[in-house]
């Protein structure tokens, strides 16, 4: 039984595709959703060398859009009338979610096949639990 499953948002189509679907999941199983986005430090060392932006100003702004993003998928889950709780981790993408996963129980974990994320790592580390990959 799915009761409490994490949605990982990293942008983009994740939100227009996988959002929705999601919903419709928890909503089918009457479960609550860990709305989950984090902001990768090196993704931004990263960018902030080809952009020559400082970090704190692309950290500040993906905040912005992650919290814009997670306040939207909250909005569509009130809206199903389905339970939401919203998540924003900072570090190693892969790991806060496998921490998520584990410290709040949760029983399954949907990502987008798009995400940038070590796929083989997550399911090796799963342990477990149902890994949805959309």
């Amino acid at each position: 039984m799915l009761e409490k499953i994490l949605l990982y948002l990293d942008g983009g189509e994740t939100v227009k595709v996988l959002a929705p679907w999601a919903l419709k999941l928890a909503k089918a199983f009457e479960a609550r959703i860990f709305a989950v986005f984090v902001v990768n430090q090196a993704t931004l060392k990263e960018q902030a060398q080809k952009t020559k932006q400082k970090i704190k100003n692309l950290h500040s702004n993906l905040e912005e859009e992650a919290w814009a993003i997670l306040y939207e998928i909250e909005d569509d889950a009130f809206e199903e009338n389905v339970k939401i709780s919203l998540i924003l981790e900072e570090g190693k993408p892969e790991e806060r979610l496998l921490e998520v996963l584990k410290s709040f129980e949760l029983d399954a974990m949907i990502v987008s096949s798009q995400a940038k994320l070590d796929f083989k790592e997550l399911i090796d580390r799963c342990q477990g639990k149902t890994l949805i990959i959309k």
